[in-house]
């Protein structure tokens, strides 16, 4: 008699020793070994969190394994990306709705981006400001700023003309500074003036 778990593999047979994998399990495991580390890098920049990062990893494997969207997709990277991005998001608006969360920022986090912004804090905001853009804004915005991707690959992924890419980064950007304006800004009436 066997232990139980012991061998098990949930949603794949066993045949005469070999695993028997569907198109759709061989894809996503060929898109995790070719674009894994990108995919776990982009969540850690979101998240800013690695234990996270690596469990919304494995969440984003399970949901493009269960489903077939990601063989229909025109850009299976894309959707990937689009998919990890919107996890990695309603991450965070999880952790803002529960009040006994853990900080969201444990460590700092070395990434150019991260780098740039002197106070954690202030990536908090800019996250959170990130998260309140439309979505196709926030996933064009992440794809060109936080992966430093081409506007081709943007395109593609959204499913749009360069140049319809390029305008939706410049909005999200546009809309991004006004909220980090408001956000930043310190009122003149809390200025010292000297007489």
């Amino acid at each position: 008699m066997r232990p139980a778990g012991s061998g098990v593999l949930v949603g794949v047979g066993r045949l005469r020793g070999e695993l028997r994998l569907n198109d759709d399990a061989q894809l996503v495991l060929s898109l995790l070994a070719e674009q894994g580390s990108r995919l776990q890098a982009l969540l850690l920049r979101i998240t800013l969190r690695e234990d996270v990062a690596e469990d919304l990893l494995q969440e984003l494997f399970l949901r493009l394994s269960r489903g077939s969207a990601l063989r229909r997709a025109r850009d299976p990277v894309g959707y990937a990306v689009t998919t990890a991005t919107r996890l990695a998001f309603d991450w965070r608006r999880s952790q803002r709705r529960r009040r006994d969360a853990a900080p969201l920022v444990q460590e700092p986090v070395a990434t150019p981006v991260a780098c740039d912004l002197q106070d954690r804090q202030q990536l908090q905001w800019v996250l959170i400001a990130i998260d309140q853009l439309p979505r196709r804004q926030r996933d064009a915005v992440v794809m060109r700023y936080l992966e430093e991707r081409p506007y081709e690959e943007i395109a593609a992924a959204l499913g749009a003309s360069v140049h319809h890419a390029r305008a939706i980064c410049y909005r999200g950007i546009v809309r991004l500074r006004k909220a980090c304006a408001q956000t930043f800004a310190t009122p003149v009436e809390d200025a010292v003036h000297e007489p």
